[in-house]
């Protein structure tokens, strides 16, 4: 599996600047294709898998807690191009054993935003392995050695997921009914039903199975999110105030037939075969 450690900050000003890659560059920056339904200042999850292979991207990842003014505390604006802000990418093959920590990483910070934590557990974890003198060193440092000290540092904050508290169960109402689940959905990270199942697509996107689970901050409801793909299996959550999806999942547009339309289109398909087969044996009694 491979990994990248991203930062953002503040270099001129106020605007907000991409700090660059510790280490060497990934491949493609594939996020990028995001931009109009999502700011990568703001908390961002991105899940792609496709024949080859998986890619996720997770971005807004605060580099210390909220001050006042709602930057980060490392992050504030000292003209020395100060980060501010954590983005993570991988990539990988189906059932890889460092998986695993990805798809607990996801779990947990959709946990942190739904308690209106961006700065919690997860963006601690990784201050404890990346502090501001290291993100600095690195990034003056070699790339190549960057980039193998940056794996080292980023497997260990995986590893360290593992042992973080757990979520409590009062973020969100609770798990509704199980069943019926369209392929392509939107949800809020806000509804703790939503976040599981974004997860467990999440795992199966990591194993083998093609398809994408994206939270994007720019999405407030059905109307705005991206169309299904034919026969694309989607999940989508929103981070912003949706009233029409407090009650859980909403199907989208495009994807594959659901379960319901699965079997009944099976029902039909036996159907006619017993219609078929009860013809032929009429008409060979009839000759008989």
């Amino acid at each position: 599996m491979d990994g990248y450690v991203m930062t953002c900050g503040r270099s001129r000003g106020d605007a907000e600047e991409d700090l660059g890659v510790l280490g060497e560059e990934p491949p493609r920056a594939w996020w990028h294709s995001y931009a109009g339904t999502t700011d990568p200042g703001r908390p961002t999850l991105l899940v792609e898998a496709d024949a080859d292979g998986w890619r996720a991207y997770l971005g807004g990842i605060p580099t210390g807690p909220a001050g006042p003014d709602g930057g980060g505390e490392d992050g504030a604006d000292d003209g020395g191009g100060a980060a501010s802000g954590f983005a993570l990418a991988f990539a990988g093959g189906p059932g890889e054993e460092a998986s695993g920590g990805v798809v607990r990483l996801v779990a947990r910070w959709l946990e942190d935003l739904a308690e209106g934590r961006p700065d919690g557990p997860v963006s601690a974890c990784l201050r404890r392995h990346f502090p501001a003198g290291t993100l600095e060193r690195l990034r003056h440092a070699d790339p190549r050695e960057a980039a193998e000290e940056t794996r080292r540092l980023l497997a260990r904050t995986l590893a360290d997921v593992a042992w973080l508290p757990a979520p409590g169960d009062a973020a969100g109402p609770g798990r509704p009914a199980a069943g019926g689940e369209p392929p392509a959905w939107i949800g809020t990270v806000h509804h703790r039903s939503s976040r599981e199942r974004f997860v467990l697509r999440v795992e199966e996107l990591l194993s083998g199975a093609e398809g994408r689970a994206l939270l994007l901050n720019r999405v407030g409801g059905p109307a705005q999110a991206p169309p299904g793909r034919p026969g694309e299996r989607l999940s989508v959550l929103t981070d912003r105030p949706a009233p029409a999806l407090d009650a859980g999942p909403v199907a989208l547009a495009g994807g594959g037939p659901s379960f319901g339309t699965l079997s009944a289109r099976a029902l039909i398909v036996a159907g006619a075969v017993v219609a078929v087969g009860c013809v032929v044996w009429v008409l060979w009694m009839a000759t008989a």
